[in-house]
């Protein structure tokens, strides 16, 4: 049948997301997708657009697989364990190989500027819903009596989701040291 696709997407889309991860948008060429995904170019641009385009449907692949599970953490209301699970999915994968390291998310949101509008804003808003999850769950909290009253939930929704994305990369050894001081400052709060 012409016109077919002859390739799986999900495996494509898992190759370009590995690629953007590990090198980031800017630093990503065709040839990289190319090499990555053992597609030409045509084949690439016709399945999934430009270079923007590709790079909004891996990180939306990413959100998927990575991102979800992180915002899955943050659910419940007490927030030692809800921070303790968040920081161990960021453990967990400091310690696998297999992954690229870092947050493409993070990495993403740090040249949001420089990217394409689309790109910008799918990246803006994915990297919002981080700090949207730390602040209902600290609102939760809060409202369970978990936390002090006079808690700032948006202060400590903002400090918490600049520590877990800056922390995005780092090995495993320091990353213990951060999670186990970032939960015992809760107490302070």
């Amino acid at each position: 049948m012409a016109g077919a696709r002859q390739f799986d997407e999900s495996q494509v889309l898992d190759a370009m997301m590995r690629v953007f991860w590990e090198k980031g948008f800017e630093a990503t060429s065709i040839d990289d997708l190319v090499r990555a995904t053992g597609l030409q170019r045509g084949s690439l641009y016709n399945a999934f657009g430009d270079k923007a385009a590709m790079f909004c449907r891996a990180l939306r692949l990413y959100q998927d697989e990575v991102h979800a599970s992180h915002l899955h953490a943050l659910r419940g209301d007490d927030p030692r364990e809800a921070l303790t699970r968040l920081f161990q999915l960021q453990l967990k994968s400091a310690r696998d190989a297999r992954q690229p390291r870092g947050c493409m998310l993070s990495d993403a949101r740090r040249i949001c500027h420089r990217l394409p509008t689309t790109a910008a804003t799918e990246t803006r808003a994915a990297a919002d819903e981080l700090e949207g999850a730390l602040f209902a769950m600290f609102e939760r909290a809060r409202a369970a009596g978990r936390l002090a009253a006079t808690a700032d939930c948006r202060a400590l929704a903002r400090f918490y989701a600049a520590v877990a994305r800056g922390v995005a990369g780092t090995e495993p050894g320091p990353l213990e040291d951060i999670a186990r001081i970032g939960v015992a400052l809760l107490e302070a709060a």
